[in-house]
């Protein structure tokens, strides 16, 4: 990151990937400079590179985003191991809560890609959302609802896909399909 820096590059422009292992003045630079920053918690266990330091990075203000470079074809599955895998590693279960790991994977991931009239269903916004099937095999409550997401599901249970008002996806096939 320091490197990045001296070249000028480090900015609200840069998207640094993944930034596994990062040191505490890398992680100051990447604050004082906006650099947003994708976590691949799940990529980065396949190849044996560690775990990025995604709380102090959130601390620091550090704008992060969930992500997948593509060999994980369930993103429930990203969103379930950040979710788990920080918990584990700080050896502390309030690290990372769900609504947290929620917020990153879908309206902090918009902030992040510079979509501003994103995560609001009303005039003049995106319009884009996921109906997902809230029979969970606990009970539900307000306190428990991103717990119950984040643990509970995966792409199977999404009933309905909107992108931009349109209907993309409906019971499990696209739209157009029979």
């Amino acid at each position: 990151m320091e490197y990045y820096d001296l070249l000028g590059v480090a900015n609200s422009s840069m998207l640094a990937s993944q930034c596994v292992p990062l040191r505490e003045d890398e992680i100051r630079i990447m604050s004082e400079r906006n650099v947003r920053m994708p976590h691949m918690p799940l990529s980065n266990c396949e190849v044996g590179a560690g775990i990025a330091p995604v709380p102090e990075l959130l601390d620091a203000g550090v704008m992060i985003e969930l992500g997948s470079d593509g060999y994980v074809n369930d993103f429930f599955e990203v969103v379930r191991a950040t979710f788990l895998i920080h918990k584990a590693y700080k050896q502390d279960p309030r690290v990372m809560p769900a609504a947290q790991v929620w917020y990153l994977a879908t309206k902090g991931g918009a902030k992040s890609l510079g979509l501003e009239q994103d995560g609001r269903l009303a005039p003049g916004w995106q319009a884009d959302l996921q109906l997902i099937d809230a029979r969970f095999p606990t009970p539900l409550a307000e306190h428990n609802l991103y717990d119950q997401l984040v643990l509970w599901r995966n792409h199977s249970h999404v009933k309905l896909v909107m992108v931009a008002g349109q209907v993309r996806c409906s019971r499990g096939r696209g739209a157009g399909s029979r």
